[in-house]
């Protein structure tokens, strides 16, 4: 589930910047993000942090 989750988030893009950049900036979608960074496996934190 985590990995859709993680998929999806990185793989869209919001204009010229990607979802996860947008929910980063974001006050409230910056906690999802913190918490799909703390349950990911090495190699899918290595995803969210490349992009």
């Amino acid at each position: 589930m985590l990995a859709l989750l993680i998929d999806e988030v990185c793989c869209q893009k919001d204009g010229p910047h990607s979802a996860l950049y947008t929910m980063m900036k974001d006050q409230y979608a910056n906690y999802v993000v913190q918490r799909m960074i703390d349950m990911a496996e090495p190699a899918q934190r290595k995803i969210i942090m490349h992009k």
